[in-house]
């Protein structure tokens, strides 16, 4: 007998007190919080100083005067109900304005460049019909490489010396290369501004986010039924 119990607590000894001792996970088990003073019901996380007494206005958390109710059964203050309707409906009509601003924005530029399209290809059409085209050498020789009948094989039309003799070289503007340089601190290009969205002008409850109107509002009448415990902070 004393030797089957040396050997059982010897097997005991040898075997892996892992599971006892697990503390290589990345979360707490119960035992583990509770052992740690962390464990417990919500009722004992969260007291009293958590939570807004019942009644009292949800955004100057104090006693209403004119205690007005939500159809949700938010308690607020009337006064401060109304101004944060009022100044919703201010910011989004703002905001509808300057969304109207873009839009019409974007309808000027649509059109001017429109207009600028019509008028180039009239300027067009007009130095074409002069024969302005023609008695350019560059463009002659482009009409004569894309027509069938033309020349195709180039040859020495196209080496840059020959176009060097007659003063054809085109020549290359700086102030345009300039614009896209990023080094050049009065041509970097800036991001354009955000376009705006569409703005919903309607009004809302601060608290659930819900469509709220002024005269959605309900008169509420408080009455304390037990005045000891309203003395002592309300329960």
């Amino acid at each position: 007998a004393i030797q089957s119990t040396l050997l059982l607590q010897l097997q005991r000894a040898a075997m892996s007190r892992h599971s006892k001792h697990s503390n290589d996970r990345s979360f707490f088990s119960y035992k583990e919080r509770k052992d740690a003073g962390f464990a417990g019901t919500r009722k004992d996380v969260l007291g009293t100083d958590c939570f807004l007494p019942f009644g009292y206005c949800a955004l100057s958390l104090k006693a209403p005067k004119d205690p007005v109710a939500t159809p949700d059964g938010y308690i607020y203050e009337r006064e401060c109900i109304l101004e944060s309707l009022l100044r919703q409906k201010l910011e989004k009509q703002a905001e509808a304005k300057k969304y109207e601003e873009q839009e019409l924005r974007k309808a000027r530029q649509a059109r001017s460049e429109q207009q600028a399209q019509e008028l180039k290809e009239l300027e067009d059409f007009r130095r074409a019909d002069q024969g302005l085209l023609a008695q350019d050498e560059r463009h002659k020789r482009a009409l004569d490489r894309s027509s069938p009948g033309g020349l195709s094989g180039g040859g020495d039309e196209d080496r840059p010396e020959k176009k060097l003799r007659q003063g054809e070289l085109l020549v290359v503007d700086k102030a345009k290369l300039r614009e896209k340089s990023f080094w050049a601190k009065n041509n970097t290009p800036s991001a354009a501004p955000a376009e705006l969205k569409k703005v919903d002008t309607t009004t809302r409850c601060p608290m659930s986010g819900k469509k709220l109107r002024a005269k959605d509002l309900i008169s509420v009448k408080f009455e304390v039924t037990d005045q000891k415990l309203m003395d002592q902070g309300g329960g």
